[in-house]
């Protein structure tokens, strides 16, 4: 089973939550990360798996009971706390876009390629337009 922390509680969060509870492996959602308590407890009190409910993702890590993170996070928030995960061992599922200037993108990939080849961890940028039916071939 992945155990899994979600860091940001804002309004994308339901729809990630129900996509994870279709996934075709076991997942528990472990972790739930937010700067703001109160939407953080109402995350958390959504699941039946009853994650531990942390403000900040240090204090999270520092816990480390999960193997991979989906961050739903401010745009200007996506390197740091990126690289923060995936220095910690972390499997890193970021929600698009990857961040919020270009220098930050090139920062972001080039330290993600080293950290995941030595910790043998995964990145990756949620782009979830490319599963709209609109987007298909066959449309």
């Amino acid at each position: 089973m992945l155990k899994l922390a979600i860091v940001g509680c804002g309004k994308i969060v339901a729809h990630h939550i129900q996509a994870i509870q279709r996934c075709s492996i076991p997942v528990a959602i472990t972790a739930v990360v937010d700067t703001n308590s109160e939407r953080a407890e109402k995350t958390a009190g959504s699941l039946h798996s009853r994650p531990k409910v942390f403000r900040c993702v240090s204090d999270a890590l520092q816990w480390g009971d999960f193997q991979a993170t989906n961050l739903l996070l401010p745009h200007d928030l996506h390197e740091i706390v990126a690289l923060q995960c995936l220095q910690a061992g972390k499997h890193v599922l970021l929600e698009k876009p990857l961040a919020h200037t270009p220098e930050s993108c090139e920062r972001l990939l080039v330290a993600a390629e080293e950290i995941t080849r030595d910790k043998n961890t995964v990145f990756m940028v949620a782009e979830n337009a490319q599963y709209w039916p609109e987007r298909s071939p066959l449309h």
